[in-house]
């Protein structure tokens, strides 16, 4: 799962946009079973996205932010579940609640995803209602596969290696008083 964190935001907005390009080219009008392959396919690639980043994020977070991984978890595994079921479920009432379940599953998972980025960028608590950093990141995820392009260089940004190995150092070398300067 990993991978997600490493990839360009290019290669990700490719992953998840492919299935278009097969629409667009398909000769039929009607859905093809090679369609709804593809589409299961990018809501697989998505739900694994915002399962890589909300559990490798929450890890990074600071000891001040206190987030349910648990519910983010259960949220993120019903909504496959709900879109294979909705479909068989009697009468549009239970059919519509579902869907709507789904949605709220949904925008939860965007929500925690949104919230552990700006908190993992600003290494502090941040609110959803007065902070409007995390307000503008989770419209981002929303507008998905856009928001692609201005989410993932961050996420690359905080996750890469070497990066944070040399934080780790400055980070270090100013606890100790260090701070670089060589004595004369």
């Amino acid at each position: 799962m990993n991978i997600f964190l490493k990839l360009k935001h290019w290669q990700l907005f490719l992953l998840l946009t492919g299935w278009i390009v097969v629409e667009i080219i398909s000769p039929s009008k009607e859905p093809t079973i090679v369609s709804v392959v593809f589409l299961y396919f990018n809501i697989a690639i998505l739900l694994a996205w915002l399962y890589a980043l909300g559990i490798n994020l929450n890890k990074k977070l600071p000891d001040t932010v206190k987030m349910n991984l648990k519910i983010f978890k259960c949220f993120l595994f019903t909504v496959p579940i709900g879109c294979l079921v909705a479909p068989f479920i009697y009468g549009i009432l239970g059919e519509l609640l579902t869907i709507l379940f789904v949605m709220f599953c949904i925008l939860y998972c965007v929500y925690f995803v949104a919230k552990s980025l700006k908190a993992v960028e600003l290494q502090r608590p941040v609110s959803f209602y007065y902070d409007y950093d995390n307000i503008a990141t989770f419209f981002l995820f929303l507008l998905f596969p856009i928001g692609v392009w201005a989410i993932q260089p961050k996420v690359n940004k905080i996750f890469d290696e070497k990066l944070t190995r040399h934080s780790a150092l400055d980070a270090e070398s100013h606890r100790s008083g260090d701070c670089g300067s060589s004595p004369q």
